[in-house]
């Protein structure tokens, strides 16, 4: 989640460099999962991009998570001008206690947000707790096909510096560190992918 205290250019950059990674990111969830109805999360929904745009290519509701107040303002501004308003709720909160009830949501996603994390473990023992049974999580962070990650990377590359806001200074967990977490909560059924970007997935039993 982003640092409550400060703002950030971070939604600039993702609507006018990282665009284009979103639809490909939601695309690949909603096929993955086999889900096209139901309950959606955005974890550190920052401006709203990935999950609302979930939201257009399915019949899904959803909420909007992040502990940064502009990244709130910004994000209900861009339900209005998406036409999502109906369908979305933004609401500030901390992964790590987040105010939903025990199998709330059949979806949840999450792009590049574990790096403001403050308690790793703490934070997917939330996502646990409020995914769905049968639900499927997808969280991690990535550019999307390769096509559109040369895009990106191009674009990147033109303006070299003021990409990110705070906390991405900080790494994802490796492959070991996601497998030892899931040990402890006792999550069985996930997977790693790699097709668009670094993604840990997982699935809760029916």
């Amino acid at each position: 989640m982003s640092d409550p205290n400060k703002g950030y250019d971070y939604d600039e950059v993702a609507q006018n460099v990282f665009f284009p990674a979103f639809a490909d990111i939601a695309e690949f969830a909603l096929e993955h999962s086999g889900k096209r109805a139901g309950r959606m999360l955005d974890i550190g929904c920052g401006g709203g991009h990935l999950g609302f745009t979930v939201l257009q290519k399915s019949d899904f509701s959803g909420v909007g998570v992040d502990i940064n107040d502009e990244a709130i303002e910004i994000a209900n501004n861009r339900a209005q001008e998406w036409g999502l308003a109906d369908r979305v709720r933004i609401v500030k909160a901390d992964v790590v206690a987040m105010p939903f009830s025990d199998g709330e949501f059949d979806l949840i996603v999450s792009r590049g947000s574990i790096p403001a994390w403050q308690d790793v473990p703490a934070a997917f023992a939330e996502i646990w707790r409020v995914l769905a049974p049968g639900g499927y999580a997808q969280i991690g962070c990535g550019l999307g096909r390769e096509e559109t990650r040369e895009r990106i990377m191009a674009k990147l590359q033109e303006r070299k510096s003021g990409m990110f806001g705070p906390g991405h200074d900080k790494k994802f967990p490796s492959k070991s560190e996601y497998e030892q977490i899931f040990a402890d909560l006792g999550i069985s059924d996930y997977e790693f992918n790699y097709d668009i970007g670094n993604w840990a997935i997982i699935r809760k039993p029916a």
